[in-house]
This record gives C-alpha cells, sequence and structure tokens, in this order.
C-alpha cells in the first residue's frame, strides 16, 4: 500500500500527477496479471467492494493505492485502485485503455477543487467508472457476460 496526497497549487498539475501515478499503478498491476491468469475477469466478480477515498487532514483526502494482489486480497478498492486494476486487466486481454482524472462535482455540478475522480478511458472515448460499476455490484454478480468461471478465490 502507498499512501497518495497531492498537493501542488496548480490543479492542471495535480490531474496530471494523479493521472502519471495511477498509470503507474496500472503498469504494475498488468506485470502480476501477466503472471497470475487465474485472476477475475472483472473486480465485482472477485467481491471488491468500493470504498472512498479517507479524510487524512481537516483539509483534505488521502489516497491509500492498492496494487492488484492487495486488492484482492482485501476485496476493497478506490476509484483509483479500480481503474489501475481495470487498466491492466483490459491490456492483458489486448485492450487498450487509460486511465482519465476529472473533478468530482457538487449537487449543482460545479467541480470541487482539489477532489478527483479517476476513470477508464477506452480506445473507442467510451468513458467508463469502474467504481460506480462496483457500487452498481456490490453482491459480487459480474460485469461481464463472458465471465470464464467462479469469483476469484471464493467456492463454486
Amino acid at each position: 500500500m502507498f499512501r497518495l496526497r497531492i498537493t501542488p497549487d496548480d490543479e492542471a498539475m495535480a490531474v496530471d500527477q494523479c493521472c502519471d501515478i495511477i498509470t503507474g499503478f496500472a503498469e504494475a498491476n498488468l506485470r502480476w496479471i501477466s503472471k497470475h491468469p487465474e485472476v477475475p475477469c472483472c473486480l465485482s466478480c472477485a467481491g471488491v467492494q468500493y470504498v472512498p477515498p479517507q479524510k487524512c487532514t481537516p483539509s483534505g483526502l488521502c489516497q491509500d493505492l492498492y496494487d492488484a494482489a492487495t486488492i484482492l486480497r482485501l476485496n476493497k478498492a478506490t476509484c483509483a485502485d479500480a481503474v489501475a486494476y481495470e487498466v491492466a486487466a483490459h491490456a492483458a486481454k489486448g485492450e487498450p485503455c487509460r486511465v482519465v482524472i476529472v473533478h468530482q462535482r457538487d449537487e449543482l455540478g460545479n467541480p470541487i477543487p482539489r477532489r478527483y475522480h479517476a476513470l477508464l478511458e477506452h480506445e473507442n472515448g467510451r468513458i467508463e467508472d469502474v467504481a460506480q460499476k462496483l457500487i452498481e455490484h456490490a453482491d459480487g454478480s459480474c460485469q461481464t457476460p463472458a465471465c470464464p468461471g467462479p469469483a476469484y478465490g471464493r467456492a463454486a
């Protein structure tokens, strides 16, 4: 686990740094997934639950980043963890995609300064909110119709 706190005054720089760091985790996850072909087709299959970033200071959120093995062991992931895992899982299947960072929005749709959300962008430009899928499939149901087998680490 790594703890990430991005604090530059420049919002654009913070977004770029978050994207670069999560992309680095995706690359590390790809190496791990390549050595473990038994991993699930999606995090929902593994029973992974979405967890929001934790408040660590009065003025901001901390982001603990988990690698693929830790996500599957703890059965929890933030949006950043989930996107880094899914980018790697898609890359392992030859389906390029990338990390996209956007501002979180308030109830009126305005960007919240220094609050970000990680998304997955497919090669065709389709944007996927992997964290939202974890919330929608919190019962452990698979997101992938062609999933080859039982949930990772759970009995069939």
